[in-house]
């Protein structure tokens, strides 16, 4: 696990570019303060969202809110609010739901337990997750900061390197997919008549 603050992620990110350390982003003062305030918790989100991450997947117990929907072919659907740190729905063998915007569709109109991938503190970081969002967050500020794009190419390649080392190690730690049912069970195949 990294122990990295926001401000530690910024500051690494900052040191990649040869740019002075800030002292914080929840009350930016300079130029880099205000920059790193506004594209931490964006690039943040947007790593957390691309992919499984193991140290952010959390299942939630959702209750239905407001009024049901009726799908394409006259099912009602039950709308179930996102968490509001919720970045993203992840589906697991055996899910009925349908994201739409911040809200799950579900016919079962009871509770509904579903795994997300969620805005988590930075304690709960992994290590390479937190290399590959320092790279990725220096990528995106090396224009602004450096007024130049010589050093973007680097920045692309070492944030290339750590984002597939990370997945790598998450990949092996989440394990295989359970596989469960027959072949009618994966429209993938009964579509194409397999």
């Amino acid at each position: 696990m990294s122990a990295a603050s926001p401000e530690v992620i910024c500051n690494l990110a900052l040191a990649k570019l040869g740019a002075d350390p800030i002292a914080s982003i929840s009350a930016p003062v300079k130029a880099n303060e205000k920059l790193m305030a506004l594209q931490y918790p964006h690039v943040r989100d947007s790593e957390l969202r691309k992919h499984r991450w193991l140290f952010s997947l959390e299942v939630r117990r959702l209750t239905p809110t407001g009024d049901p929907v009726n799908n394409d072919i006259d099912d009602l659907l039950y709308r179930y609010t996102m968490p509001n740190a919720a970045v993203r729905a992840v589906k697991t063998p055996g899910s009925t739901w349908l994201v739409r915007g911040r809200e799950l569709l579900d016919p079962s109109g009871t509770y509904l337990d579903a795994k997300f991938v969620m805005q988590v503190e930075t304690v709960r970081f992994d290590t390479l997750f937190t290399e590959a969002l320092v790279c990725k967050l220096a990528e995106v500020c090396c224009e602004k900061i450096l007024q130049s794009t010589d050093k973007k190419q680097d920045l692309k390649d070492d944030y290339k390197r750590a984002i597939d080392e990370a997945r790598r190690i998450n990949a092996f730690e989440l394990g295989p997919e359970l596989i469960t049912g027959g072949d009618d069970s994966y429209s993938f195949l009964t579509a194409r008549n397999i």
